[in-house]
């Protein structure tokens, strides 16, 4: 333990003292949410090594840091969290001030690719995008590793579904009273994803700590390094719902006034109608696997075709490697109708095939 910690101590000291951001970023997390590239960074850092090194001689526990962070994987001791979030709070500041912007977004260059897929390519509301960036920040400090990594290398349309999940987490976090599942399974992907229990649960218990670094991150990171790209989404935005409401004040076409002499009524071209055909859009299923646990194609299908007959239009699974497993599916169905018998009046449901996991939610498709 007392070589990892001087290990540690001695790479991030050289990268702060050289002001050596490109090589500091490349290290996974927990490295890279350390306090910004200052002296007070090392005299913060060799604190927590101290307080490390006397906790795991007494307890014989294993513990990691994560900027300011020491987390006890086998005691969760929250306490000592804080108490070091408090510690260090003040040191980050002075530390941020130092740092000039373009080296502070190129630290957080993936921060900012991943709210940029929230706002930009999913047009996700951006405040609500920076408060999901801040709990998945806030989740790599306390030892949930390389959050932000694994959620950009993932498809567009898990990310999004990941960005609901943490929205129902910080729904857990703003409200006391929140109802949620007794099973850990009530987020999923972010249980796959985390390769480490976490449910509602957890954070509804954890919420006072977790407003508290949410809200930290928020000041002190989001605003920082993401306020540009929120920008150019709310005027992305604000251009987009102009167009769309010239569209809805334009004249539509009229039936004509008179006919010509001598043709039928019923040869004269008549205006468009609406649609009578529902879109695939609106008969399209998302279901999501869990990790671990693979289902294929065949069984999908055999399951909603033995509950309601020949309904599926067309079944198209994640397209993965061979060895690779696939985590969703897009299910478009003959009627809207399916789903609606299927979710049952909720808005995701559970559902077992064959001894593994599935659920099941409406399709939301992006914006063009």
């Amino acid at each position: 333990m007392e070589a990892e910690v001087c290990l540690l101590f001695g790479i991030v000291k050289q990268c702060v003292l050289a002001n050596d951001f490109h090589s500091y970023h490349q290290f996974e997390t927990p490295y890279r949410t350390l306090l910004y590239f200052s002296p007070i960074a090392c005299l913060l850092l060799s604190t927590c090594g101290f307080v490390a090194l006397i906790t795991a001689n007494i307890s014989r526990e294993s513990h990691s840091m994560e900027d300011g962070f020491v987390c006890c994987s086998a005691r969760h001791s929250l306490d000592l969290v804080v108490f070091l979030h408090q510690i260090a709070h003040h040191s980050t500041v002075e530390a941020n001030m130092m740092v000039s912007n373009v080296e502070f977004n190129t630290f957080h260059k993936i921060d900012r690719e991943l709210y940029a897929v929230l706002v930009m390519s999913l047009w996700r509301d951006p405040v609500e995008a920076m408060q999901i960036m801040a709990l998945w920040l806030w989740l790599e400090r306390v030892g949930f590793r390389n959050v932000v990594k694994k959620i950009l290398s993932l498809p567009t349309i898990l990310v999004n579904e990941l960005a609901d999940e943490a929205a129902a987490c910080l729904s857990c976090i703003t409200n006391d009273q929140f109802v949620y599942s007794s099973e850990n399974n009530d987020i999923p992907l972010m249980h796959t994803l985390m390769e480490k229990e976490i449910s509602l649960k957890f954070v509804h218990d954890n919420r006072l700590i977790a407003a508290q670094g949410i809200s930290r991150i928020i000041n002190e990171v989001c605003v920082r390094a993401l306020t540009d790209i929120m920008q150019l989404a709310v005027e992305r935005n604000a251009a987009q719902s102009l167009i769309d409401s010239q569209k809805l004040m334009a004249p539509s076409f009229q039936q004509p006034l008179y006919y010509p002499v001598g043709v039928p009524q019923q040869m004269v071209l008549q205006p468009r109608t609406q649609e009578t055909e529902v879109p695939p859009e609106a008969r399209t299923m998302f279901v999501t696997f869990s990790k671990g646990y693979p289902v294929i194609e065949r069984e999908v299908h055999e399951f909603f075709t033995r509950g309601y007959g020949d309904c599926i239009e067309t079944l198209n699974m994640q397209e993965v490697q061979p060895t690779e497993q696939s985590l969703f599916a897009k299910i478009v169905f003959r009627s809207a109708a399916i789903i609606d018998a299927i979710l049952n009046g909720v808005a995701k449901a559970k559902f077992t095939i064959n001894g593994k996991h599935v659920w099941a939610r409406k399709f939301v498709p992006k914006r063009p």
